[in-house]
């Protein structure tokens, strides 16, 4: 009777390893070709700065530091008119670096977070990355800056001036 449980649990282990061989190969036997693609989105970051810029989000932000910048100095709060002002050329300089200097745009994408489920989901893709240095003929990239752009409602104008810039090389990038 022992013998027949081990040879039982041994042609059990034998059935589950053939088994186990057999999808492995199935997946990672095939060509990357004949496999379902993974799908990253790409978008380009300087595009996206400028439609953050011009955006209502971010001149409510830059008109409310501009009222507590007027109401400090009708205060007379030097002090906190200099860090505001520094506040608000540190805004400039930044919104500068991200669009011609190739900064991250991580601050930018802090306001989207939350429709970033929806824009991979709507497009097709598991992935949002801003750059892609490698990827196998396994992956398809699929750049969808124009829907994520959407997502601060850019003008007319705010529209005509990234086609332009879309039209030109991308600015020179950060090392």
């Amino acid at each position: 009777m022992k013998k027949r449980k081990r040879d039982l649990l041994a042609l059990t282990f034998v059935i589950a390893l053939v088994a186990g061989w057999a999808l492995c190969s199935a997946t990672y036997g095939e060509k990357p070709d004949s496999r379902a693609k993974l799908r990253i989105g790409t978008y380009k970051s300087y595009i996206l700065a400028i439609a953050y810029y011009r955006s209502e989000v971010f001149q409510k932000q830059t008109a409310d530091l501009n009222a507590q910048t007027e109401q400090a100095k009708a205060d007379g709060k030097a002090e906190l008119v200099e860090q505001l002002k520094a506040r608000t050329k540190a805004l400039q300089q930044q919104a500068h670096r991200q669009v011609f200097g190739g900064e991250p745009i991580d601050s930018i994408l802090a306001h989207m977070k939350n429709a970033l489920p929806e824009i991979a989901q709507t497009n097709g893709v598991e992935v949002i990355s801003g750059k892609v240095a490698y990827h196998s003929p396994a992956v398809e990239l699929l750049d969808i800056t124009d829907a994520m752009v959407q997502q601060f409602n850019p003008s007319e104008e705010t529209l005509k001036i990234i086609k332009t810039m879309m039209k030109h090389h991308p600015p020179v990038q950060a090392k």
